[in-house]
């Protein structure tokens, strides 16, 4: 899930929507039916140009500004997407109010935001209430000791019991205001949230608030940068297929320890090479041929074959390093890890174990496994399986492969799951699955019904591959799928994220 307004989407009779989620309850009703209301006035005078997205964007845009905080232009493009993030979804990419700053910085990293960027996106509470059950856990039973004294006093009036129904500002100062009171209150120790008043305890941050809460305009610079960021986040913009930069050459994602073992970049390019020299220079993006590119992979080697949304457009920066590590699960975590971590990016536990299965092609390196051998054996290995895989890795650090499914290492079909239920899973993740009483009979059904398994990756396959998109005029369409083009405008101002149309972009 990107920023393609599926906050603004009603819930169906099958279910809740993201509207209905606790975290989004304090937003206004009121608030909704404005952004309708522009909407309407928008596409009465333009027809249906503009996005419940966009106009979403500009409406936090501008009050922001009316309430006296900086004016700034951001990118527009944005399309709106097809559905919604349920309950849970949401509530595990939205950090809870009770949560401390260590919780929040893991979290948003993972969505490329740097520390300075949460404390500058925490000072959105310069405006705004908060539910006193959003923070009567600092009250009672104890008054929580990072909270002032007196503030402590005022907040039990105004929540008497721990299940109060009432409200309160979230800036003491200046409610009505954009301004950077909010973190002149943090130093007071009046923080509202655990996770507010966290940033001036944690050492991380307190330099950071100080800073803010001396110079606005300093906040207000920062504030804007992580705005724009955060309605820019990345997705299959083949941002892996870049090589580093000059300043940076071993830091680019493709140089990412998970992805060392990718082969193929060349492929890539030359097919690249050839559709351009056939339709002309920026006629096919890199990360289309790069999908098309893995679809025709499983389909050769016997897995399903089907048809995949077009139409993406290649991004102007790469991931770090740090960033593709938060990003790509370990091969050490388990898969209640794996599970939470996928929920956030709206897959569910079929979609996770489904995609697992593409684990009946490939090699793992000893060093993802060993663990399970050394020194003592998982006890959810079988016995000869694991005196096999000793055998190719003697030692932790052996420099050597083993195939991911020992079955059928060349054939894409089900037999991936059969190792699971016969304890021959090569990764912690892997076993695990059949393990787990959540996903155990997942495995099963896969194991006993190959067209049930090719149903369910073909749809999980099209659902990532959809994620958070470039389109239209955003990115680019690289020359050399490793390096951006030479004349690429400002990437800032230049690169939106969208969901793709699957409604007028072509298939194949």
């Amino acid at each position: 899930m990107g920023c393609d307004g599926s906050v603004l989407l009603d819930g169906s009779a099958s279910g809740p929507s993201e509207k209905d989620a606790p975290p989004n309850l304090s937003l206004r009703a009121q608030a909704f039916v404005i952004i309708e209301n522009l909407r309407r006035l928008v596409h009465n005078a333009c027809n249906r140009t503009v996005s419940c997205s966009d106009i979403t964007a500009l409406a936090a845009r501008d009050a922001v500004f009316l309430s006296g905080g900086p004016n700034y232009s951001i990118p527009l493009g944005r399309r709106d997407g097809l559905t919604f993030a349920t309950r849970n979804v949401t509530l595990a990419n939205l950090p809870p109010p009770f949560a401390n700053t260590t919780t929040i910085l893991n979290s948003l990293s993972q969505k490329g935001f740097t520390p300075t960027d949460v404390v500058a996106l925490s000072g959105g509470h310069t405006i705004g209430i908060a539910h006193c059950t959003s923070f009567t856990d600092r009250l009672y039973p104890n008054r929580d000791p990072t909270m002032d004294q007196t503030f402590f006093n005022n907040l039990r009036t105004t929540c008497p019991t721990v299940n109060s129904t009432n409200t309160t500002f979230m800036d003491i100062r200046s409610p009505n205001v954009f301004d950077n009171r909010y973190y002149v209150d943090l130093m007071n120790r009046q923080g509202l949230f655990t996770s507010d008043q966290d940033l001036y305890t944690d050492s991380r941050t307190r330099s950071i608030v100080t800073n803010f809460a001396v110079n606005q305009t300093l906040f207000y610079q920062n504030f804007v940068n992580a705005m724009i960021k955060m309605g820019q986040l990345s997705g299959c913009d083949g941002s892996l297929l870049l090589d580093g930069s000059s300043s940076g050459p071993t830091d680019s994602e493709k140089t990412a320890p998970p992805n060392l073992r990718l082969r193929g970049f060349d492929v890539i390019e030359d097919l690249r090479r050839r559709v351009h020299k056939q339709c002309g220079s920026g006629s096919v993006s890199c990360s289309d041929i790069t999908t098309i590119v893995a679809r025709d992979s499983i389909a050769l080697t016997g897995g399903p074959k089907y048809n995949v949304p077009l139409g993406r457009r290649d991004g102007l920066t790469f991931a770090t390093i740090d960033a593709t590590l938060a990003n790509l699960p370990s091969p050490f975590v388990p898969v209640e890890t794996l599970l939470t971590d996928l929920a956030a990016k709206n897959f569910d536990t079929t979609d996770v174990v489904a995609l697992s299965g593409a684990h009946t092609i490939g090699v793992a390196h000893c060093t993802s496994f060993a663990q399970r051998l050394y020194p003592t054996q998982d006890t959810t290995i079988d016995k000869t399986f694991a005196s096999t895989l000793k055998r190719v890795c003697p030692t932790t650090t052996t420099n050597a492969t083993t195939f991911l499914d020992i079955r059928s290492p060349n054939v894409f079909d089900n037999k991936y799951f059969v190792d699971l239920m016969n304890k021959q899973g090569v990764l912690t993740p892997d076993q695990d699955l059949y393990t787990n009483k959540r996903t155990r009979s997942i495995v099963t059904s896969f194991a006993v019904n190959q067209t049930l398994f090719f149903e369910k990756f073909v749809n999980v396959m099209v659902k990532m591959g959809q994620m958070q998109v470039l389109t239209g005029t955003q990115g680019e369409i690289r020359n050399n799928c490793s390096r951006r083009n030479a004349n690429t405008n400002d990437p800032l101002m230049s690169t939106v994220v969208g969901d793709l149309d699957v409604d007028n972009i072509q298939s194949f």
